[in-house]
């Protein structure tokens, strides 16, 4: 899905001059991913580890020479990294609840990314992350305003005290994301000249389940003078694109068989119940949202 909304960022530049900014853990599955479809080669992966052990299982699983690999704190990392004239895209993949420091590194990359750049987030969204050293005594409230940071209650929406549960902390942290990003850029187009005032569009919001309730917010920034290319990148055509904070795309996965899923894509054009195949038409629905985008698996015998 990410690969369709890259590819739109051609309208901006062609997508090889971007720079790609993600975490790859031992694993780099994004970064293997965006360099075979795309040809991204400038690549930096920002891992938060400091034992040299680790540093050096991640440098032996790196996948290519061209991947740069700093060890830090993102917020350290993202505040000493020049940006240049490259436009950037930003998949930052915490695997930790949502906090300040998801905040901090907002602020960092939209103080620094140009016109044509992308910014993205993915965090926890389980539950609201309690402070730390306390595991009881604190209301939801309380616990939400602690781990955002004093300064960050501002970026709070109106409604935040009916959307401390369930899916509603999705919304509840991308409004929060949202609205600090308006705040920044409030800032820095001040001494600008209006053509180069800078916005953002909103085109991710997703939640879907990665052993625990997770959530991916995004949003692409154009400068006024490249309004028209942002345009023609023509991101609400996505099947999957939100531009609010408070609508979302959610991943469910559907209950299929091999046999099922062949016969659903023989008949991709006819996306209705087919009295035929006797399985649950809510399984069906499921598929077809997603079928573009559903993984692939051999069948084979032991």
């Amino acid at each position: 899905m990410l690969v369709d909304v890259f590819q739109r960022l051609s309208a901006f530049d062609d997508i090889h001059n971007y720079r790609y900014i993600g975490f790859g853990s031992i694993y780099f599955s994004d970064f293997l991913l965006f360099h075979r479809t795309l040809g991204f080669t400038k690549m930096l992966s920002i891992e938060n580890t400091r034992t040299a052990e680790e540093q050096d299982r991640i440098k032996l699983n790196r996948p290519y020479g061209f991947i740069q690999t700093e060890f830090g704190h993102s917020s350290t990392i993202l505040s000493k990294t020049e940006f240049d004239d490259d436009r950037t895209i930003g998949w930052l993949d915490y695997d930790s609840k949502f906090s300040k420091s998801v905040i901090d590194d907002l602020s960092t990359f939209l103080s620094k990314a140009k016109s044509g750049s992308m910014y993205l987030a993915s965090y926890n969204i389980q539950d609201i992350a309690p402070p730390q050293g306390v595991t009881e005594g604190r209301t939801p409230e309380e616990r939400l305003e602690i781990a955002i940071g004093e300064g960050n209650k501002i970026y709070l929406p109106s409604n935040w005290r009916t959307l401390l549960n369930g899916k509603n902390r999705g919304t509840l942290f991308a409004a929060i994301l949202k609205n600090k990003a308006d705040d920044i850029l409030m800032r820095r187009n001040g001494p600008l000249e209006e053509q180069s005032k800078l916005n953002i569009y909103p085109i991710i919001n997703i939640l879907y389940r990665d052993n625990a309730q997770m959530a991916t917010f995004g949003f692409v920034i154009y400068s006024n003078r490249e309004k028209e290319l942002c345009d023609n990148a023509n991101f609400p055509s996505l099947p999957f694109a939100k531009s609010t904070v408070d609508d979302y795309f959610e991943i469910t996965l559907p209950n299929l068989t091999f046999r099922e899923i062949r016969h659903l894509d023989q008949n991709y054009r006819s996306q209705t119940k087919q009295p035929w195949l006797p399985l649950p038409q809510s399984d069906a629905d499921k598929y077809w949202k997603l079928y573009r985008y559903f993984p692939h698996f051999v069948e084979t015998e032991l």
